[in-house]
């Protein structure tokens, strides 16, 4: 019962560390600073429910997509597949997938790059 405790209160630390870092500028961005109480109070709760329905929604629809992959049977297989790819780049990181003696994702991320960069330059 202990270890369920504390892996539940562990959990909820790491957590936190997510909210903080993710939800609290963006808490930090709402224009309350003038506001009087109620303008407070309805920024606050609008901030808050939109923020649980966004989480309750991809939720939601990742837990579906979790469901279809085991329905199909193959959700084992992909685990253990991923699992052995994350062991490989662990284990080899220096290995990469060439292609026409180029590595393949650099071609793609700087095509990604040139594009944002340009987003970026307009700003």
């Amino acid at each position: 019962m202990i270890v369920v405790l504390l892996s539940a209160f562990f959990m909820g630390a790491v957590g936190s560390l997510h909210c903080v870092g993710m939800c609290g500028p963006l808490a930090l961005s709402l224009p309350v600073v003038s506001a009087n109480n109620a303008e407070k109070f309805a920024g606050t709760l609008l901030y808050n429910l939109g923020r649980v329905t966004t989480y309750a929604v991809l939720g939601a629809a990742f837990g579906l997509l979790g469901a279809s992959f085991s329905m199909f049977g193959f959700q084992q297989w992909l685990s253990v597949g991923l699992g052995v790819a994350i062991l490989i780049y662990l284990l080899l990181p220096r290995q990469a997938v060439y292609v026409n003696g180029h590595i393949f994702f650099q071609k793609i991320f700087a095509v990604l790059r040139k594009q944002l960069s340009s987003l970026f330059k307009k700003k």
